[in-house]
C-alpha cells in the first residue's frame, strides 16, 4: 500500500487547524456558550408521577411554560410504579437587588397545571366543584378569606358568594384550572386558582403535618376545640406510603383514618397523581463557582497529561500532546455553541472524555514513533513520522468510525436530552481528535525536534 506523505501537508493542515480555533475562540468571546441551569443558575424540580409518563409527554406539556428546561428520567425500583423526573428550569427570576428569587408562585402554578394535565387532577377539581353547592363553597372560600377582603364582614362574605357563583358557572366550560380561574375571577385569577389549591388539597401531596393542621381546623369529628387530629393525619400518610407514595382513591383516605370521614374528604380532597418532591434554587454564585470548578477541572486534566507524557516519552511529546488537546478543546467547545450546545455538567464530562479520547489516539501514533527511532538507524524524523502514521492509521480509521457511529446513534435516537447533550461534544471531538493525532500532535513534534530539541527517542 502507497504511504501517505502526512508530513508533507502539514502547512496546509495547520493553516486549516489555525483558522478553526480562531472561528471558535471569535464566537465563545463574542456570541459565547450558553449556560444550563448547572452554570447560569436557576431551579431544579423532582416531580414524581402515579402513573407511568414518558419523558416525551412531559417535554410535551411544559415546552410552553418552560421552554429552557432540561428533564432527566430517575431510575424507579423494579416492580415500583409510576415515574419520577428532574426538572432543571434556567432564567431564575430575579428581585430588585438582581438577586435569583427561584421561580414565583405563578410559575410553579403553570407547572403544576401542566404536571396535572398528565393525571386525572384538574377533572377531579371540577368534579369536586360541580358536586359541592354553591353556599357551601361561598362558606368554605370565606372562612379562608381567599380574595384577602380587608373591608367588613358583609362585603368579604359578598365578595366571597360571587366568587363562588362565578366559579359555579365556569366550571363546566373550563378547559383547566387556570382557564376557570381566568373566566371566574379575572382581576385575581391566580389567587383563585392558587386558594382553590391550597383549600381543596390533593390527598397524595399533602403532608402529615399539613393534613393534621386542616383536619384540625375543619374538626370534622367535633373534637374539642383545637384537638389534634394528628393521629388521623398520620394514619392517612401511613397507608399512602405504604401504597408506594399513592393512595387510589379517597375512599382508601377514609379506611386508612377509619373514623367515618368519606364525606368529608370527598368535598374537601381530590386524590392528586403526581408529587413535587424537592423543588431547590441555585444562585448565580453558586453557578459560577460551579462553572470555575468546571474550568479548573479541564485545566488540571491537561496538566496531569503534560506531566504524565512528559515522564513516560520526552518533553518535546508532552508538549504536543497538550498542544493537540488544546486544540481539539477550543474546537469542539466552539462548534458545540455554534450548534446551539448548552454548557452543563454532562458535557463537561464529554469534554474531560474528548481529552482521554483524543490524548489515546495520539500516544498510539507517537508509541509507535519511539518504536520505530529505537530501530532505525540515522532517521529522518519527517519521514518516520509519515511511516509512523501509516502503521497505524487503519487502527486510528477503525476505533474512530466504530466509535462515531456508536455516539451517533446515541444523539439521534436516544431520546433522552442528557445524552444528547453528552454525545454532541463527543462527536466533534471524535472527528476533530482524529484529525488532530494526525495534523497537530505530529507536525508539532516535528516543530519541537527541528526548532528546539531533537527527539532521540
Amino acid at each position: 500500500m502507497k504511504e501517505i506523505k502526512f508530513m508533507d501537508a502539514r502547512g496546509r493542515f495547520g493553516i486549516v487547524s489555525i483558522i478553526l480555533v480562531l472561528i471558535s475562540l471569535g464566537y465563545l468571546i463574542g456570541p459565547g456558550i450558553a449556560k444550563g441551569v448547572d452554570f447560569e443558575g436557576g431551579s431544579k424540580l423532582t416531580v414524581s408521577f402515579q402513573n407511568k409518563i414518558s419523558i416525551g409527554q412531559l417535554r410535551d406539556v411544559i415546552r410552553d411554560v418552560e421552554e429552557g428546561s432540561t428533564i432527566v428520567e430517575l431510575p424507579r425500583d423494579e416492580g415500583v410504579p409510576g415515574s419520577e423526573f428532574t426538572i432543571k428550569i434556567p432564567r431564575a427570576e430575579k428581585n430588585e437587588e438582581g438577586e435569583d428569587t427561584g421561580l414565583s408562585i405563578a410559575r410553579v402554578v403553570a407547572l403544576e397545571a401542566a404536571f396535572a394535565s398528565l393525571g386525572n387532577d384538574e377533572a377531579e377539581m371540577k368534579a369536586l366543584l360541580t358536586q359541592i353547592s354553591e353556599q357551601e363553597l361561598a362558606d368554605r372560600l370565606n372562612d379562608v378569606n381567599l380574595l384577602k377582603v380587608t373591608g367588613t364582614d358583609s362585603e368579604k362574605t359578598s365578595k366571597h358568594q360571587a366568587l363562588a357563583a362565578a366559579l359555579k358557572s365556569n366550571v363546566e366550560a373550563s378547559t383547566s384550572l387556570s382557564d376557570l380561574g381566568a373566566r371566574a375571577w379575572p382581576e385575581d385569577a391566580l389567587r383563585v386558582v392558587v386558594g382553590l389549591q391550597t383549600n381543596f388539597p390533593a390527598i397524595n401531596r399533602t403532608t402529615a403535618d399539613l393534613l393534621g393542621e386542616i383536619l384540625r381546623r375543619d374538626n370534622p369529628l367535633n373534637r374539642d376545640e383545637g384537638a389534634s387530629y394528628e393521629d388521623v393525619a398520620d394514619a392517612v400518610v401511613k397507608a399512602r406510603e405504604a401504597n408506594t407514595d399513592y393512595l387510589p382513591n379517597l375512599d382508601a383516605a377514609a379506611s386508612a383514618a377509619g373514623e367515618g370521614l368519606g364525606d368529608y374528604f370527598k368535598k374537601n380532597y381530590i386524590v392528586g397523581s403526581y408529587n413535587i418532591i424537592a423543588n431547590e434554587s441555585f444562585s448565580a454564585s453558586i453557578a459560577a463557582e460551579l462553572l470555575s470548578d468546571a474550568w479548573t477541572a479541564v485545566i488540571m486534566a491537561l496538566l496531569g497529561i503534560l506531566l504524565y507524557v512528559g515522564m513516560r516519552f520526552q518533553w518535546g511529546y508532552a508538549v504536543a500532546s497538550v498542544v493537540a488537546l488544546t486544540h481539539d478543546v477550543i474546537i469542539s467547545l466552539g462548534f458545540f455553541a455554534i450548534l446551539g450546545g448548552e454548557l452543563s455538567n454532562p458535557v463537561v464530562a464529554a469534554f474531560l472524555t474528548i481529552v482521554g479520547y483524543s490524548l489515546n489516539d495520539t500516544i498510539v501514533v507517537f508509541d509507535r514513533i519511539r518504536d520505530n527511532l529505537n530501530i532505525t538507524k540515522h532517521p529522518v524524523l519527517k519521514n518516520l513520522m509519515n511511516k509512523s502514521i501509516n502503521q497505524t492509521l487503519s487502527r486510528t480509521m477503525v476505533t474512530s468510525i466504530t466509535t462515531f457511529f456508536v455516539v451517533a446513534v446515541i444523539y439521534f435516537f436516544s431520546g433522552n436530552e442528557t445524552l444528547r447533550d453528552f454525545s454532541l461534544p463527543l462527536i466533534i471531538g471524535i472527528v476533530v481528535g482524529t484529525y488532530s493525532s494526525i495534523f497537530v500532535a505530529s507536525p508539532t513534534l516535528l516543530m519541537w525536534h527541528e526548532k528546539l530539541k531533537p527527539i532521540t527517542e
